[in-house]
């Protein structure tokens, strides 16, 4: 279901931002660079089956994506969300999409010229 959203909404960012697309690369940018941490946290809680962290992690994820334009992964990660909520843990279905989705932002931002600061 998630995959007929687009990986990146760039009206959607747009609007988000109210910025320059100088401005706007910049905060996608900043969203790359700060998805390697927030995939360690996601691995590390996974692996403890830490609830509490998982949503914590999932949820800020939920809000950068939301910020920038990227519904697709929010969706996945919304669905994560509430899995956690109703079934009081995360499948290693969901957790593997997840990490698939990440992938997938972050090749489809490359082709855009948009990747991590260094």
């Amino acid at each position: 279901m998630s995959e007929q959203l687009p990986i990146i909404d760039w009206k959607q960012h747009a609007q988000s931002v109210d910025a320059s697309a100088d401005m706007s690369k910049e905060l996608l940018e900043l969203f790359i660079q700060q998805l390697p941490e927030m995939q360690d946290k996601l691995q590390q809680a996974f692996a403890r089956q830490d609830n509490e962290a998982l949503e914590a992690t999932l949820h800020r994820l939920q809000g950068a994506c939301a910020y920038c334009g990227l519904p697709r992964l929010r969706q996945v990660v919304a669905d994560a969300e509430r899995e956690i909520k109703q079934a009081k843990q995360l499948s290693a279905q969901r957790f593997e999409q997840i990490m698939g989705e990440i992938i997938v932002v972050k090749d489809e931002l490359g082709k855009h010229g948009i990747v991590a600061l260094n």
